[in-house]
């Protein structure tokens, strides 16, 4: 007896949609970077388009593409996700009646650091971000990727440095411009930043690389352990560079562009800031996305700035 496949007859309504699959599909991954193994837990997620005329998708043979490409790279060890997430777009659009395929991996993972005076090694920890889109275009298909990050760091507000600068001047009688020098107190934030590059599938950024851009558009990086001397110099050097949730967002950008300078015009950023206010019961936040090659005219003062 043969089985009637359902997805394959008629809906109900005739319209096209665009994104129908599964996710939370849960899959551990063994990632060698720089000799360094970080074992991820990534969730991921799997789309195709339908089109009008089918009741459904295979779900099933999603799944079955995302557990063979998975289980085929888990001997050798896999250096990009992301690659694994095209691997999958691409197969699922050979193995199912679809125009576009989706694939995204999210995991968190950790790197080494070493403390700023002690040189105590910690593992920070961050989540990664790998995407990839996979498109017909007549008998090829095409790729767009994407890889990104989320860190967090720490915020020292501006405003309120120069508010005490201004009280510490008028009340104890000392020169402004030794004031200038104290790292005097503020407020502080714990940031999260969170930083995607899409590209196309010949070109390659690295996640690492994003984590630091993150990190280093923040007052100061978080650290999980700290002793005296670490501390002292954490918060010391994280009130010498004050900044808005504004200034964070727009140094991570401007950050991007002098770490890849060669990137296509075409790549497309996406930059979120969210501050995690101590002194108000709301957050802060900034955002910015837009075509690399409109970024660099901005930060060369040749942009759309209005």
């Amino acid at each position: 007896m043969t089985m009637k496949d359902t997805q394959e007859s008629e809906p109900p309504v005739y319209i096209k949609l665009n994104r129908v699959g599964v996710t939370g599909i849960k899959k551990t991954i063994i990632r060698k970077k720089d000799g360094q193994y970080n074992v991820l837990l990534a969730d991921i997620k799997v789309f195709i388009d339908l089109p009008s005329h089918k009741k459904g998708i295979h779900m099933s043979r999603n799944l079955e593409v995302t557990n063979e490409i998975i289980e085929r790279a888990i001997g050798p060890e896999v250096e990009d996700i992301e690659l694994l997430c095209i691997a999958i777009a691409k197969t699922c659009l050979m193995k199912q009646e679809a125009t576009r395929a989706e694939v995204e991996m999210r995991a968190d993972y950790s790197l080494p650091r070493v403390t700023p005076v002690t040189k105590m090694p910690t593992q920070e920890k961050y989540e990664l971000i790998a995407k990839a889109v996979a498109w017909r275009d007549g008998d090829n298909i095409k790729v767009r990727r994407s890889v990104g990050a989320v860190a967090e760091g720490l915020t020292v507000c501006p405003c309120s440095i120069e508010s005490v600068q201004h009280y510490v001047t008028e009340n104890f009688n000392i020169d402004k411009d030794i004031v200038a020098k104290l790292p005097l107190s503020s407020h502080n934030q714990r940031g999260m930043g969170t930083l995607i590059v899409e590209t196309d599938e010949d070109e390659r950024v690295e996640a690492n690389d994003i984590v630091g851009i993150i990190e280093d558009a923040m007052s100061s990086p978080l650290y999980e352990v700290l002793k005296r001397s670490d501390e002292l110099k954490v918060v010391v050097d994280a009130h010498r560079k004050p900044r808005f949730v504004e200034d964070v967002l727009r140094m991570m950008v401007k950050g991007l562009v002098e770490k890849y300078p060669d990137l296509s015009d075409t790549a497309y950023v996406r930059a979120q800031q969210e501050n995690f206010e101590s002194i108000h019961r709301h957050n802060t936040y900034a955002e910015k996305s837009g075509f690399f090659g409109e970024i660099k005219e901005e930060l060369n003062g040749n942009g759309n700035n209005s």
